[in-house]
């Protein structure tokens, strides 16, 4: 019997939110910040998640402020989540990290450290992290490193996936034009559990972003024009918007997707007064009509009784949101999707004396005392902690120089043009090159794939918006996704709309994404010298679109 069900609050332990008995050992389940060490007959401690002293044998991870067992016998958990200070989880989930190690980056939404493209995680030591693709001319690789899903142009992937194929006829997994008889013949459609992406002409495990799986025709459809991406190539399913456009959900039960329609426009947010909302790139309704108030950035009448999100309305705002929700510049946001997630990582659901109020802020906003959200005020700021003007890390595109031995509090400067990781502001300070660029020794910087006027072995191409460079380390291969673009591999002439890639260094930009459903696959750089702490083996170079 579940006494939890039937006693007020108060009947179980402090550290519990549900249990079979008074004492701290009987809890049936926790808060968020805490995970469940179970003792027997699913009952057991709640232990904190950030405590590091051992608490009956089970100790926490510092920095985690969100956390869960991966089985009954561990005694070690899993970090799902960070606060602003450690803000990625490290690869092994074991730890709370300031930034990924080589060959990971970070999801923003999940703010755990991921394989980017051409490496693999190492399944037999997870504590090293991820390594190169053990397969040849491999552009994308599973875990373990030694099964790809993708090889770079021109080479085509073997059926079990363990090798990348010389492009002499058919590429592999694909049925070609003329029964693949003819040398460079055109991949017309896929083997099963296989998609085609059209401007590419190969065969992939999974479709890229701006692109969604088509399980009966096996093609990655472009997404709708304007949306960034999408779960079906639908009007109504899109995930993410390009600048200047957000999700307007045609139908309430779904809650993570919707049609991409141009801020504040009046079919979408209804009667509103002012729309300076800023949440993301894009902007809400912050101020609606007499009788209404700004739900996730639309205006719902007050008098809808199925709307519970705002506890008091005033003159078009709402002065006070339900527990779920958070208020933000006069409007209650949800924090489980967007665009409420782009602000607060978490509203307050537990406590009733702190409802509507938000517990945890996404990075780049400082948590106030009275539980809103103000973005952090130092630009290329990432996290900022006592205050808004104190920045404690620094974005993608920024480098930190700690203001005082003494202090947490850090200045961020701007790295060299196409940098998303340096160590200081020359060319040569670089360690990672932002999407749409790419490293080359020779001017020991990042340059645009366009840029086809430099002088040396490894120039860009024209009119390409996203490249990687060869194992070889010899030419640049594009890898637009437009099939439109005359520099497609290979080359198509099609009518079809579209997506408006907009791929830029702010982390306005990087916040657009609505769900978890992208990776952070950007352009890696290894240099061939140990000056910052990196391997001197060279590294294939890959650039792709970047949630």
């Amino acid at each position: 019997m579940v006494f939890r069900a039937y006693f007020n609050m108060s009947s179980c332990h402090q550290s519990c939110v549900t249990c079979d008995g008074q004492d701290d050992a009987s809890c049936t389940s926790c808060n968020s910040t805490s995970f469940l060490a179970v003792q027997g007959n699913d009952r057991g401690y709640c232990i904190s998640c950030s405590t590091e002293v051992p608490v009956h044998g089970y100790a926490g991870i510092r920095g985690c402020s969100r956390c869960m067992l991966p089985s009954s016998t561990d005694t070690a958990p899993v970090c799902l989540d960070c606060s602003e200070y450690d803000y990625m989880v490290s690869i092994d989930g074991r730890s709370c990290v300031a930034s990924c190690r080589v060959g990971a980056s970070s999801n923003y939404y999940t703010r755990q450290c991921t394989c980017i493209a051409g490496y693999g995680l190492d399944q037999g030591n997870r504590t090293q992290g991820c390594i190169l693709c053990k397969v040849s001319s491999c552009a994308l690789c599973t875990d373990n490193a030694d099964i790809c899903n993708a090889c770079e142009i021109p080479f085509g992937l073997s059926l079990d996936g363990r090798s990348c194929l010389t492009v002499g006829g058919c590429p592999a997994n694909c049925v070609c034009e003329n029964n693949g008889t003819d040398a460079g013949t055109t991949c017309v459609s896929c083997e099963k559990r296989y998609f085609l992406q059209p401007a590419r002409r190969i065969c992939l495990h999974s479709c890229p972003i701006g692109y969604a799986a088509n399980p009966i025709t096996n093609t990655c459809d472009l997404c709708p024009a304007n949306c960034y991406s999408c779960e079906r190539a639908i009007e109504d399913q899109c995930t993410s918007c390009v600048d200047g456009y957000f999700i307007y959900r045609t139908d309430s039960n779904v809650l993570t997707m919707g049609r991409c329609v141009p801020e504040c426009a009046e079919a979408a947010v209804g009667p509103c007064v002012e729309c300076h909302a800023i949440l993301g790139s894009a902007r809400y309704c912050s101020r609606c009509s007499q009788g209404f108030f700004p739900l996730d950035g639309r205006c719902v009448s007050t008098s809808d009784q199925q709307i519970s999100a705002c506890a008091q309305t005033d003159k078009g705002l709402c002065l006070k949101c339900a527990l779920g929700y958070f208020l933000h510049q006069g409007g209650c946001y949800s924090s489980l999707y967007a665009p409420g997630k782009l602000v607060c990582a978490a509203a307050e659901r537990i406590d009733p004396t702190a409802y509507g109020t938000c517990r945890a802020c996404a990075c780049g906003y400082h948590r106030t005392s009275d539980g809103g959200c103000i973005k952090c005020t130092m630009t290329g700021c990432f996290a900022c902690s006592s205050s808004p003007d104190i920045c404690t890390f620094c974005s993608n595109g920024y480098y930190s120089t700690q203001v005082s031995v003494d202090s947490e509090e850090v200045h961020c400067s701007q790295c060299a043009p196409g940098c998303l990781s340096c160590e200081d502001s020359s060319p040569s300070g670089c360690n990672l090159c932002a999407p749409g660029y790419f490293w080359t020794s020779s001017v020991h910087g990042c340059i645009r794939c366009d840029n086809s006027t430099i002088s040396g072995p490894l120039k860009g191409i024209k009119g390409c918006k996203q490249c990687l460079v060869s194992s070889s380390e010899t030419s640049v291969v594009c890898l637009d996704n437009d099939p439109d673009s005359p520099f497609a591999f290979p080359p198509l002439s099609t009518n079809k709309t579209t997506l408006i890639l907009s791929i830029t260094l702010p982390l306005a930009v990087l916040l657009l994404a609505a769900t978890v459903i992208t990776l952070a696959i950007i352009l890696v750089k290894k240099r061939k010298t140990t000056k910052h702490g990196l391997s001197t083996n060279p590294v294939t170079l890959i650039a792709m679109v970047s949630t």
